[in-house]
């Protein structure tokens, strides 16, 4: 012990000796410097370390005389954890009392105890490649996610290349079984499983942002925020009977999501992955083109001009517009490989899929230049499809084309027109 840390008087060390213990695991200190470590309201506590896991701590008052009896004390300070410095309160509501021998020194008394600090936070850095997350880094190290077709990570390896753990998944989420590896870190606890989403080991619950999922029960267990039902009624524009004839062909009512607001993916796990818990998106879709699937999830109406052109082309009036526009209300987005056509509608009444060129996709993930304006103006262009499908009334004549002209003024065939236009607005 260096005896230069301690006020002129103190050549022996009264301490109260502590083991502190961070998860019921008792931390390393051997790095711990000899010093003061902390102060408060004019006390002061000075450590040094006793035997790895064991912190001696001298307490003392503003007039360097130890604390009385009874007295609450909070001390502040660092924690060395092998990790880094994590500013940590230790609580004592029963200091040690030590008298000063008559030469105004104090006596070696040492009084053992126990305290329990609270979790230290460790920072983990996840690694994302296009939208994805690959790997994360923590004190360990670096571990990598082989993930399935649903972001779901099968094997997770360490950074030697040794796996760490095995998982097989039941399609709408349980695991079914984990398998430890050979890895050092085999014991290592995997937070993010089914969709790479992550799991809370207390409810079994995966949080989907939006919402939480239940994977025993195959359901969110909090509605999906829209309902659609409510916002059709709620148009004031239409009668008692539209209402009825919109929840009927409007409704979907071969659509799981709308038949029943706590259910996963259209009721097809294997197909689809639910990024936020509202909605629903081809699955490879989503995987290759993360930053497509969310310029489409936001995607909203702009104009006036437009609503009149979904209602002229399509027969839909503001509400159908607005209620297809959110997040899993409308068509399925699909990314296909697409002859001469930038996307595509197959008609055939309740049709609930639609499809964009997986060019068109790419380059905007890449960022080539007009394919945001393409892209919009294609999902547009096959909604007006969409639209015309669900009231059993075809239009007569290319409806996608008559929306572009109404609203472009032209049809769009280019990137570059597709940017000019949108310069504009």
């Amino acid at each position: 012990v260096d005896l230069n840390i301690l006020p002129e008087g103190f050549e022996n060390i009264a301490a109260l000796n502590l083991e502190i213990n961070f998860d019921d695991q008792v931390l390393d200190f051997q790095e711990v410097s000899t010093g003061a470590v902390g102060q408060q309201a004019g006390k002061t506590a000075y450590a040094y370390l006793r035997s790895p896991g064991l912190v001696r701590i001298l307490v003392l008052g503003v007039n360097q005389n130890t604390l009385s009896e009874g007295q609450l004390l909070i001390l502040t300070f660092d924690v060395k954890d092998g990790v880094g410095h994590t500013r940590t309160d230790i609580r004592i509501t029963d200091p040690v009392v030590v008298q000063p021998d008559g030469d105004n020194t104090y006596s070696g008394q040492v009084i053992n105890g126990t305290i329990t600090i609270g979790h230290l936070q460790t920072e983990i850095m996840y690694i994302y490649l296009n939208g994805k997350r690959i790997a994360h880094e923590d004190e360990d190290g670096k571990f990598f996610y082989h993930n399935d077709h649903l972001g779901s990570p099968v094997v997770v390896s360490d950074q030697y290349g040794d796996k760490v753990r095995y998982i097989e998944y039941y399609p709408f989420g349980n695991t079914k079984q984990e398998i430890p590896g050979n890895s050092q870190f085999a014991d290592k606890e995997i937070s993010h499983k089914y969709n790479s989403k992550e799991l809370d080991e207390s409810t079994g619950f995966y949080d989907y942002g939006a919402r939480q999922y239940d994977p025993s029960i195959l359901r969110f267990i909090s509605a999906d925020p829209l309902d659609w039902e409510q916002e059709i009624q709620s148009d004031g524009n239409i009668s008692a009977d539209e209402v009825s004839d919109k929840i009927r062909d409007f409704g979907f009512l071969g659509n799981p999501q709308n038949l029943n607001r706590y259910s996963y993916t259209l009721n097809n796990p294997l197909r689809y992955v639910d990024l936020t818990g509202k909605l629903a998106v081809e699955s490879d879709t989503a995987k290759r083109f993360p930053k497509a699937a969310s310029f489409l999830e936001n995607l909203k109406v702009r104009t006036e001009s437009e609503y009149e052109a979904f209602k002229r082309y399509g027969q839909a009036n503001r509400s159908d517009v607005d209620l297809a526009f959110e997040p899993g209300k409308g068509p399925i987005v699909k990314g296909e490989s697409l002859e001469r056509a930038f996307g595509q509608f197959a008609p055939g009444i309740g049709s609930n899929e639609l499809s964009i060129n997986n060019k068109l996709l790419g380059d905007y993930e890449t960022g080539v230049s007009g394919s945001e304006g393409m892209l919009e103006v294609t999902a547009k262009h096959e909604m007006t499809h969409y639209f015309d499908d669900l009231d059993n009334i075809d239009f007569p004549g290319e409806e996608g084309n008559s929306f572009e002209r109404d609203v472009y003024g032209e049809v769009v065939n280019t990137y570059s027109e597709a940017e000019e236009i949108f310069k504009k607005t």
